[in-house]
């Protein structure tokens, strides 16, 4: 079986922007948002979501969970490299 290597991988903007997406719809119902990022003290949506913009075009691999305690979410962080 051959596989093609030519296949577009997505750019780094376009993974940001469905990262971003994806993430702001699953918290769209949360009245209170914090995120952990590793190493870090918790933090608020604006600057979690920048760091997940920065860490994405510096090209590591991200990924979440999302807790919830009624309408407030806390979003843990994990970041590797290949």
């Amino acid at each position: 079986m051959h596989v093609q290597a030519d296949m577009e991988q997505p750019t780094v903007q376009a993974r940001w922007e469905q990262y971003r997406d994806t993430l702001g719809s699953e918290l769209s119902s949360a009245e209170a948002v914090s995120f952990c990022i590793p190493g870090w003290e918790p933090v608020g949506r604006d600057q979690g979501f920048r760091w997940l913009k920065a860490s994405i075009y510096e090209g590591f691999h991200v990924s979440h969970k999302v807790d919830w305690a009624d309408t407030a979410a806390t979003v843990t962080f994990s970041i590797w490299e290949d």
